[in-house]
């Protein structure tokens, strides 16, 4: 499945907003969890957006995003893509 560059761009920002969440302690945590969610709000807004659009059901788009990100995600079948 071709994964268009932003949900691919919109995933690895809302895993490096969750990594500044979870390295933050205090006020900088409050901050760093507001932008987080900022987000995963638009992350999940493409990916609804272009699930409908194209009829792929979202699990499964999740799914050929995390792969493309990471090719060594392990698939249902606990095999190695």
């Amino acid at each position: 499945m071709e994964i268009p560059d932003h949900l691919i761009d919109a995933k690895r920002e809302l895993d490096a907003a969750e990594a500044r969440y979870r390295s933050q302690t205090g006020m900088n945590a409050t901050i760093a969890l507001a932008a987080w969610s900022d987000r995963a709000t638009a992350y999940n807004r493409a990916l609804g957006a272009y699930s409908v659009r194209h009829n792929i059901s979202a699990p499964t788009l999740r799914q050929a995003i995390e792969e493309s990100i990471n090719p060594l995600v392990m698939t249902d079948a606990g095999q190695e893509v």
